[in-house]
C-alpha cells in the first residue's frame, strides 16, 4: 500500500489530528483531506535478523527481499519506505503504534517480503536500514 506521499506501508498506519496533536484511529489508505504527514508519533526503530532477496525467475526477473526480525511490542507494525538514489534502492524499515496505547513491553516476532519489482540484467546494490546487500541477475 502506498501513502499519498508514496511512501509504502505494510499496514495500515496511524493518522494524526493535527489540531489536537495527538493520533486517532487506523485507516487503510489515508483518507480524502486526511492529514498523514505528522502527528505526535514518531517511528521506532525494528530489530532486523536477517535479510534475504529473492530472485524469481521470470523476463524481467522480479525481486523481493525477506526480513525477519522483530518489533518493538506487539501493538507495533511494520512500515517501510522505499526509494532510489544513484548508488541503489534504500529500503528503510521501521515500527509504528498509537503512542496512546498501554501495550506489553515485550519483542514481536515478524516475517515480511517486500516486493521491489523488475529488474534487467546487471549488478544491483538494496541497502536495508543501512546495510549494503548487493546483487546480480
Amino acid at each position: 500500500m502506498a501513502a499519498p506521499d508514496g511512501t509504502v506501508w505494510a499496514f495500515p498506519f496511524l493518522v494524526a489530528d493535527p489540531e489536537q496533536g495527538e493520533c486517532w484511529g487506523v485507516v487503510e489508505p489515508c483518507p480524502p483531506g486526511g492529514d498523514c504527514d505528522g502527528g505526535a508519533w514518531n517511528p521506532d526503530p525494528v530489530y532486523i535478523d536477517s535479510v534475504d532477496l529473492i530472485l524469481a525467475e521470470s523476463s524481467p526477473v522480479q525481486v523481493s527481499v525477506l526480513v525477519e526480525g522483530f518489533l518493538p511490542t506487539p501493538c507495533h507494525t511494520l512500515g517501510w519506505g522505499l526509494s532510489g538514489g544513484e548508488d541503489g534502492l534504500y529500503l528503510d524499515l521501521y515500527a509504528l503504534a498509537d503512542p496512546t496505547a498501554a501495550c506489553a513491553q515485550v519483542l514481536e516476532p515478524f516475517t515480511e517480503i517486500i516486493d521491489l519489482g523488475a529488474f534487467e540484467a546487471g549488478s544491483y546494490v538494496v541497502f536495508v536500514n543501512g546495510v549494503e546487500y548487493p546483487f546480480e541477475i
